[in-house]
């Protein structure tokens, strides 16, 4: 989905008139509102999809990360991938930020690492760390020269205060050898 072609529909918004006439107007996508008030970005896999839920929309073609990320952009809640079927979709959350990362997001994710252990390095005992990132796991390795009575608190402190959290996509752990 992250590369792939999806259709926003977009509609005329008049922004004045003058005498019955329009005079000036814009394009603008579609919203989804939900009873409880969260608000979604509509998007569609193909035209059949989207002429089956309004035959008049008029498709703006954009891979799925720039979808993404004009959906937070816009502060909307959730991105609605063929809302009237085959297979309505719904990506919010979590998976809503991992999409609107885009094809960066491993070059990010290394970098990441790269600062996190960098700051890990700096802490009193440490006398070495480096990372490894596989298809299951992502683990950060310490070695240490003494016992650290509060290690654990300043590791999840560097971790929280980067921007790993938003980048994993898979478990992280910290192994610590002396």
């Amino acid at each position: 989905l992250m590369d792939g072609r999806l259709l926003i529909p977009v509609v005329a918004e008049v922004d004045s008139m003058e005498a019955g006439v329009e005079k000036d107007s814009h394009m603008a996508s579609v919203e989804f509102h939900a009873a409880d008030g969260r608000r979604a970005l509509l998007a569609f896999s193909g035209i059949d999809s989207l002429s089956q839920w309004d035959p008049n929309a008029r498709p703006v073609a954009r891979v799925g990360y720039a979808i993404a990320q004009t959906t937070l952009e816009q502060e909307l809640d959730a991105l609605i991938v063929d809302v009237s079927g085959p297979v309505p979709t719904a990506i919010d959350g979590t998976l809503l930020a991992l999409l609107a990362i885009g094809p960066n997001r491993e070059a990010l994710l290394d970098q990441t690492l790269d600062e996190v252990v960098a700051n890990l390095c700096e802490l009193p005992g440490i006398n070495a760390a480096h990372w490894d990132d596989t298809d299951e796991d992502v683990t950060i390795t310490l070695t240490i020269t003494e016992p650290i009575g509060n290690l654990g608190a300043a590791i999840t402190e560097i971790i929280q205060a980067s921007d790993l959290n938003a980048l994993l996509d898979r478990p992280l752990e910290v192994q610590i050898s002396s």
